[in-house]
């Protein structure tokens, strides 16, 4: 679906008030000022909207000043569709809030106040915003146990450039910290690139249930045929075995595999005592396990029958008890009326006698009406015992029969060893005789099974759909469509090899450039910060180019950080100056920049936002200029403090 950024918002810490940052919806968008405004904050601000972990808006003062930050947001296609997200942001010893507000409809709007109660916790908000955004829920992203959903965090790498990401020789992108996060990345890009869809996915689950399928029927094969190579001589030894226990006649030797099965068959017919020999054994094991849970149920009932009489002995305990309290609290009623404020006893003039008269009439009532077991209760009890008492006798007898069962099976068995241990080997054989007769039956229905085949077309099918050859040469071809544009778009900049491939390694998420015959090398191995910036700024344009170009719901906005500064003159940044020389290299080199930025976001629908120190006196850059935050500005419409008014720091 993907969605556009309206606006960001800040929340006094003070007063509550709101300070909104707003956005083309279309184009590129410009924020320029001096340093130590607030500029590079505006994005670690995006980010924590974005419901990151961790919040990474520094310490200091804007975190004393501010209280809360919050965006708006609005789908790009469709019906109109807003998201408004508030966030509070973490106290000193925290490094993130995990609870925040959260409204979506037609026409919501951010919060004018720092909202006092929050309808969401982070989670929650994660999966709306996912949702928002259009990212469906397989599981494409492996981590350490196991895979994910895919969620807005995996589009956050595409939607932010920090300074010192943007000019980087050896990062690509930011928030890639560690192994198991670029895995992730790398996942979640193949989604949202569409090497996988959901249809995709469930092809390729299907794939691996018929690889599984094959696997089993591979093996089962294998297995019939050794069985099949062997069937006879296996099938030789247990008609021995059958003969030597009396169970066939030896004069009848078959000759073939097909009467030495047949022979078989008719020696599990002769088998007719094994049922009737093993019966007192059956008889033991049952009576064995009535032994063991009747004692486990005794022990248990007997437990329960000791805490009802160690209760009932309490109760009465407490009785006897109570009943001599309440023969002391009656004492005052043997006693002469006294005046109000005389000790009945000695007739001193120090107590409130009134009010110790009526704490001992309180405590007479209340104890009189705890005393004694209320009837209802006391008879449940009664009635309770008396039931487990005759729980007792009677699981008793009952352990006694099966104790006795057990000694007369011992007993029968002890007497007769030797049958008994005959009935086994005969009950052995039985089962070895029906195993290898089923084993013979599955050779011979797989002889006649016509499954194979097909079931071998069908991975075939699936292979070349969604198989990994199949996914690596989708690689291959979005790789090469990035490229591509990425290498058209360093036409119009100053790089070293203009002209020459540029691609991102969507394995590794390296850039790299064809410096030598299609030799090529990553970004790490080039010099001069102006290259690493450019193909930087290309790659990320190729990027959300391919986004559009396949429906992504990746969010169609990109944050760039200070995308001057590797040309940017010191001095003039450090005064603030808005106009340079008109035949300055690096200002050359800058226009050219913004001039491909403000082109590529109008012809794409990309919003573009800068925050930079930079201050060109050229049309696309006048015409994106939001705020100026600077105080030699003469644009007074424009000129702004910084990112945080210096009214919520007094």
């Amino acid at each position: 679906m993907s969605w556009k950024l309206l606006q960001l918002a800040i929340y006094s810490k003070k007063s509550g008030d709101i300070r909104i940052l707003t956005f083309n919806e279309s184009g590129l968008t410009v924020y320029s000022g001096t340093s130590a405004k607030g500029k590079s904050t505006v994005l670690e601000i995006a980010d924590y909207c974005l419901l990151s972990k961790n919040c990474r808006i520094a310490k200091g003062p804007i975190r004393q000043a501010v209280s809360h930050v919050g965006m708006l947001i609005e789908a790009c296609a469709g019906e109109r569709r807003r998201l408004a997200l508030v966030r509070p942001l973490p106290d000193a010893n925290s490094r993130t809030a995990t609870e925040l507000f959260l409204e979506v409809g037609p026409d919501v709007e951010l919060p004018p106040v720092a909202p006092q109660k929050y309808t969401h916790n982070l989670q929650t908000g994660k999966e709306i915003l996912s949702s928002f955004t259009g990212i469906e829920v397989p599981p494409v992203v492996r981590g350490k146990d196991g895979e994910f959903p895919t969620s807005i965090r995996h589009c956050a790498p595409y939607l932010f450039q920090p300074q010192d990401v943007i000019a980087s020789r050896n990062v690509t992108f930011a928030g890639i910290e560690t192994s198991f996060e670029k895995m992730q990345v790398v996942d979640a890009l193949r989604y949202f690139l569409k090497v996988f869809t959901m249809r995709h996915l469930e092809m390729r689950q299907e794939l691996r249930r018929l690889l599984d399928d094959k696997r089993i029927q591979d093996r089962r094969r294998k297995e019939q045929q050794t069985l099949q190579a062997n069937g006879y001589e296996r099938g030789l030894t247990l008609w021995n075995q059958a003969v030597g226990m009396g169970l066939l006649d030896a004069a009848s030797m078959p000759q073939s595999l097909e009467d030495l099965l047949h022979t078989l068959k008719r020696a599990q017919y002769a088998i007719d005592s094994i049922a009737e020999r093993a019966n007192v054994i059956d008889v033991l094991s049952a009576a064995d396990g009535d032994v063991e849970r009747l004692s486990d149920v005794l022990g248990r009932t007997k437990g329960e029958l000791a805490e009802l009489r160690a209760y009932e002995t309490a109760e009465s305990e407490f009785q006897l008890v109570a009943d001599k309290q309440a023969e002391r609290l009656a004492i005052r009623k043997l006693l002469p009326p006294t005046k109000t404020k005389q000790c009945p006893l000695c007739e001193s003039g120090e107590l409130a006698v009134n009010d110790i008269e009526k704490q001992l009439e309180s405590g007479s009532r209340a104890l009189e009406q705890v005393r004694t077991l209320p009837t209802r209760l006391k008879s449940r009890v009664e009635l309770r015992r008396a039931k487990l008492e005759n729980d007792v006798r009677e699981i008793s007898m009952a352990l006694s029969r099966a104790r006795e069962r057990v000694k007369a099976a011992v007993s029968e068995i002890s007497a007769d060893s030797r049958l008994f241990a005959e009935t086994r080997r005969i009950e052995r054989l039985s089962g070895a005789i029906q195993e290898y007769l089923l084993a013979q039956s599955k050779v011979v229905e797989s002889e006649t099974s016509g499954g194979g085949p097909t079931l071998e077309q069908q991975i075939a099918s699936l292979e070349a759909a969604v198989g990994d050859a199949a996914v690596d040469r989708s690689i291959v071809q979005i790789q090469a469509a990035i490229g591509a544009t990425a290498t058209a778009l360093t036409s119009g900049l100053d790089v070293e090899f203009p002209g020459a491939p540029v691609r991102l390694n969507l394995r590794e998420l390296l850039i790299e450039i064809a410096v030598d015959a299609n030799d090529y090398v990553p970004l790490s191995e080039l010099g001069s910060g102006a290259n690493w910036l450019s193909y930087h700024v290309v790659v990320l344009l190729a990027l959300h180019y391919q986004f559009r170009h396949e429906s992504s719901p990746v969010p169609s906005f990109l944050m760039l950080d200070q995308p001057s500064q590797v040309w940017f003159p010191a001095a003039l940044a450090k005064e603030g100056q808005p106009t340079y020389p008109a035949d300055d290299k690096d200002v050359e080199a800058i226009t050219k920049l913004y001039k491909l930025l403000a082109a590529f976001a109008t012809n794409n629908k990309v919003q573009i936002i800068v925050f930079d120190h930079a201050r060109l006196p050229i049309a696309e850059f006048d015409s994106a200029l939001k705020e100026e935050w600077r105080d030699t500005s003469t644009d007074e419409l424009r000129k702004r403090d910084g990112l945080v008014p210096s009214s919520w720091f007094a």
